[in-house]
């Protein structure tokens, strides 16, 4: 995996490359949960289907969630909106590999969604 530390020639921090092994198994959970979130499989998951996922303060889960993926707010996360959200979050170096998929893990059980710090303005 890539340094997200290093600078690149033009002296900006470099990315954390995307496809590095550790990022791979994160990907995959990423479009696993999708999938089990997403009951009716079309490709979107609803308000509803956030609220039903949620084991416990499901309103206040949804809502965060919402906030932060559902870019144009029509109350559905695509699977575009959805891989776009956790591949900006690797790009931002913030948090190392393990700490996402340790919170992957606890999202894939309906626990509590996290407010990621991974720099944009919702």
């Amino acid at each position: 995996m890539a340094d997200s530390s290093r600078s690149t020639n033009n002296g900006s921090p470099a990315l954390v490359h995307l496809y590095a092994p550790a990022n791979d198994a994160i990907l995959k959970k990423v479009s696993h949960m999708f999938e089990k979130m997403d009951a009716d499989q079309n490709k979107k998951i609803t308000r509803g289907e956030a609220l039903n996922h949620f084991k416990a303060f499901n309103k206040v889960n949804t809502n965060a969630m919402f906030n932060e993926i559902d870019l144009n707010n029509d109350s559905e996360i695509t699977i575009d909106e959805w891989k776009g959200f956790w591949e900006n979050l690797l790009q931002t170096g913030i948090y190392k590999p393990e700490e996402i998929e340790s919170e992957l893990e606890t999202l894939l059980r309906g626990e509590a969604w996290v407010d990621w710090n991974d720099n944009r303005h919702t």
